[in-house]
């Protein structure tokens, strides 16, 4: 037996590790799928998100913009699930009122805020000019 087989028998009882690449994607997509259907804040921001692409389709984004704006809105929601699970589990290693607990979920939470700063104004320098050019003209 080689080190890779030894090391599967060590998990802990309890621990599951997907066996296949279909299994882990469901896995993965059951994660998005309940962060949606629990996150009043990632719900807005797919809907903010649906509302920002449809106005970068009507004004005729180039396929480079319209990457960008997918990237800078998939990295706020990523954050924001990272963001969720970070205070899950803060919750269960320490169920009662911590300082440190509070840092770190205000840590995650910040990252939150400053990559949807960044989201917001990556859309604003994309959508407005054109916006504007079609007022203007």
């Amino acid at each position: 037996m080689d080190n890779q087989e030894n090391d599967m028998n060590d998990f802990p009882a309890g621990y599951h590790k997907s066996n296949s690449l279909g299994e882990a994607g469901r896995h993965a997509w059951s994660g998005v799928w309940v962060a949606f259907t629990t996150e009043r804040n990632l719900r807005i921001q797919v809907i903010v998100y649906v509302v920002v692409l449809i106005v970068a389709i009507l004004v005729q984004l180039s396929f480079l913009e319209m990457a960008m704006i997918i990237l800078a809105a998939t990295v706020v929601m990523a954050l924001e699930m990272v963001n969720t699970a970070v205070e899950h589990f803060a919750d269960v290693v320490e169920p009662r009122y911590s300082k440190v607990v509070g840092k770190i979920k205000d840590f995650t939470a910040g990252a939150v805020l400053l990559t949807s700063v960044a989201a917001v104004v990556v859309g604003l320098l994309l959508i407005v000019p054109p916006i504007v050019l079609r007022l203007v003209s």
